[in-house]
């Protein structure tokens, strides 16, 4: 059995200890949060044996295999250092760190302590996305030449949702991390390399924020295309979550506009440049469960090459390789933003 500890009390304990509970072999043996009474209640609550008043104590509990991070951006880059040091497995909410500096010495640290390392992309499993990367891969419409890519909600329109940490950019708020960090792992995955960014991050509520809450994106890729991105979540009534993929031969467009299903609501259509029509392709859905959050699901699957990995003492994917290499992405995006120019991503 491989025990688990996780750091956080928030999306730590509403997705991650349900969705390693899922995976067989693992067993979610202590949790650690900012206030030790709060933890000490979502122990009680969820019967997690060992609630933990510091992460550093949990780490240092040597019944505990794997550490979980899910902490603000601000501290995953000392507390994975810490853990690689005590020789624990480690899995990394995203973005992986503050920067691609930060990234960097996360990595050489896990690699120098031989220890499987895992990032939470978990977009990765989207049944969409799977179903499209194949056609993609299977040049269904020919060469890619451009594709758009939308991301809108209104989830922090209100003026009235309180500030927290994620509207602050010195704890790593803001959307470029929370949503663009995806965007640019699945970008990669679909498209290959990202080789340039054109980008503007602007910040529209002005009640003390300062993390950005919209950007706007032009990539260049590798392979000689681009990529227009769009991603917020303050403008009212927006529900949108689109990747439109244009080829030589057709186009390709994946979406979803139900608030209720961000998940697996999603809708795929195919056109035909030859047949000068458009088709529904069939998606699957989850079988029928009882769990109600959809993002368990899909973190379940990451989580589960995760535990076989540590079985198995072989490298995981996504891992800290991943994280560090939508961090080098991200780095770009900011200097684009304060230069007004072009940036290269090495």
């Amino acid at each position: 059995m491989i025990n688990i500890g996780i750091i956080g009390t928030g999306f730590g304990a509403k997705v991650q200890v349900p969705g390693f509970r899922a995976v067989r072999g693992a067993r979610v043996l202590g949790i650690a949060g900012r206030s030790a009474a709060k933890t000490a209640a979502v122990a009680k609550e969820l019967d997690i044996p060992r609630p933990f008043s510091s992460w550093k104590k949990l780490i240092d509990d040597p019944k505990i295999d794997v550490v979980s991070i899910v902490s603000p951006p601000r501290y995953h880059k000392e507390m994975a250092l810490y853990a690689a040091h005590c020789k624990k497995h480690i899995f990394c909410e995203k973005p992986l760190a503050m920067s691609a500096t930060e990234a960097k010495k996360m990595l050489s640290a896990v690699k120098r302590a031989g220890v499987v390392h895992g990032i939470d992309f978990e977009f990765r499993n989207l049944p969409g996305l799977v179903v499209l990367r194949g056609l993609l891969a299977k040049k269904t419409i020919g060469g890619v030449r451009h594709a758009r890519i939308a991301w809108l909600t209104g989830s922090r329109a209100s003026t009235n949702i309180p500030l927290s940490w994620q509207n602050r950019k010195k704890e790593g708020g803001g959307v470029l991390f929370s949503h663009c960090s995806h965007v640019i792992d699945y970008m990669e995955l679909l498209f290959g390399k990202i080789k340039s960014v054109s980008a503007r991050l602007t910040v529209a509520k002005k009640n003390g924020a300062d993390a950005e809450d919209t950007c706007d994106m032009l990539f260049r890729l590798a392979n000689g295309a681009t990529a227009s991105v769009t991603v917020s979540n303050v403008l009212p009534g927006a529900s949108t979550n689109m990747i439109e993929v244009y080829g030589d031969k057709g186009s390709l467009r994946l979406e979803n506009y139900d608030p209720k299903d961000p998940d697996f609501g999603f809708r795929l259509f195919h056109f035909s440049l030859a047949s000068n029509k458009e088709k529904e392709i069939s998606l699957k859905r989850p079988k029928k469960s009882n769990i109600s959050d959809t993002r368990v699901l899909l973190f379940r699957q990451t989580a589960e090459k995760f535990i076989r990995a540590i079985e198995k003492k072989k490298k995981t994917v996504p891992s800290f390789v991943d994280g560090l290499r939508a961090q080098m992405a991200m780095d770009a995006v900011r200097i684009s933003d304060r230069s007004g120019r072009e940036v290269l991503i090495r």
